[in-house]
């Protein structure tokens, strides 16, 4: 491998994790607000399950992509068509429950 190539390499993580870095920082230290993450935004302190699904699957996802990237790390891993379908139909669940909510509200 020439230079070039091992510099971006090593410049891509300290980006990634300088960026890591600052998400943590600024939750760890209030800026970023997360309270209230998961609960419904209608007002009441209930859970909101949609958005609990959304996140599981998009972490699920996510660290099934970073495995098969640490398995080869020379090259980046297709997309599979499952992930994508996982990746989809979570989406189209979250946005589905929010569109009847906002049906509900609206009165129709």
């Amino acid at each position: 491998m020439n230079s070039v190539t091992i510099f971006i390499r090593y410049e891509i993580w300290v980006f990634l994790l300088g960026m890591m870095s600052a998400v943590v920082y600024k939750v760890l230290t209030g800026k970023i607000k997360i309270n209230g993450l998961f609960v419904e935004k209608s007002g009441g302190n209930q859970y909101s399950t949609v958005r609990v699904q959304l996140l599981f699957f998009t972490l699920m996802g996510a660290f099934y992509y970073l495995y098969q990237v640490l398995g080869n790390p020379k090259e980046f891993p297709d997309i599979s068509g499952e992930l994508l379908l996982m990746m989809g139909g979570s989406n189209m669940v979250y946005l589905g429950g929010k569109s009847y909510s906002l049906l509900l509200r609206n009165g129709r």
